[in-house]
């Protein structure tokens, strides 16, 4: 393959890199979620915790700014923005939590037969 065909791929070891830096980043995150289908489920796993780990630290201070601002008796557009910043947060973090559901227990992947008692 020329050089020119393998520009625009990705080596699958740098969408396996996933620190703090890209955990920070939507589309670092998009592209490798988009991807997870050559990844290794434990990569999937320690991407989707570094993600959630980011997003936690972003709820936990937009809570307190979300206090501040009704303490202070902030503007409401402030109280606005922030309630949007929020939403944003915890609905990433379901969907999150409903990808690792899926690493855990992929479609298709046959579920353990118990013996009948």
């Amino acid at each position: 393959m020329s050089a020119a065909r393998r520009a625009p791929f990705i080596p699958l070891r740098r969408l396996s890199e996933f620190g703090d830096r890209e955990a920070s980043s939507s589309p670092e995150f998009l592209v490798r979620a988009g991807l997870f289908a050559i990844l290794a489920p434990e990569t999937r796993s320690q991407i989707l915790a570094a993600r959630d780990r980011y997003l936690a630290s972003r709820e936990s201070r937009f809570s307190a700014l979300q206090q501040s601002i009704a303490t202070l008796d902030g503007s409401e557009w402030g109280s606005e923005v922030v309630a949007f910043l929020l939403e944003g947060v915890t609905n990433e973090r379901k969907w999150i939590r409903a990808l690792g559901k899926k690493i855990a227990h992929p479609p298709g992947a046959k579920a353990e037969r118990r013996p009948a008692c």
